[in-house]
């Protein structure tokens, strides 16, 4: 880490997806953010594919800015969805879609998850239904005052089938 930069990074305040099929030819690599794929990765691709995250509090439970999910089903992705760019004090820039307020859109979230306790969430599917999750953290107005900080991790999984 720089001298410059040595905060803790921090959740993502926007709503996003942390993957999308028009980038699958690129994987995120720290310190390489979308390094190219080999070869092979493009044969994988031409079957049935997933791009798989596992979300789940690491510290303590998530009782501040917890994590909440988009019904896939009610984002209009031509109206909702711009690309935008993620820019770290240090690395490169990581190029995502972001997702814009729409009233139609229905948001869960699970209250106060513990860390016995994680969540899915499907950010690219091949073109069947659901090939993405929106999600965010929010301010719940209704968490406890005082709580800890968030502290999350979320791990990508790549899943191919024959």
């Amino acid at each position: 880490m720089s001298p410059q930069f040595n905060a803790q990074r921090r959740s993502v305040y926007r709503t996003w997806l942390s993957s999308h099929e028009r980038f699958i030819g690129r994987y995120d690599v720290p310190g390489q953010q979308q390094m190219p794929l080999a070869i092979i990765a493009y044969q994988l691709l031409e079957k049935r594919f997933q791009i798989l995250n596992l979300w789940r509090p690491i510290t303590n439970a998530a009782l501040e800015w917890p994590l909440a999910l988009c019904d896939y089903k009610t984002v209009d992705e031509k109206q909702d969805a711009l690309v935008t760019t993620l820019i770290y004090p240090q690395g490169d820039p990581v190029e995502l879609f972001s997702i814009k307020y729409n009233p139609n859109q229905k948001w869960k979230y699970l209250r106060d998850m513990g860390l016995d306790e994680g969540v899915f969430i499907k950010c690219v599917q091949d073109g069947s239904v659901a090939v993405f999750a929106a999600h965010t953290a929010f301010e719940d107005p209704s968490s406890p005052v005082g709580v800890p900080h968030r502290e999350s991790i979320e791990a990508r999984t790549l899943v191919f089938y024959d």
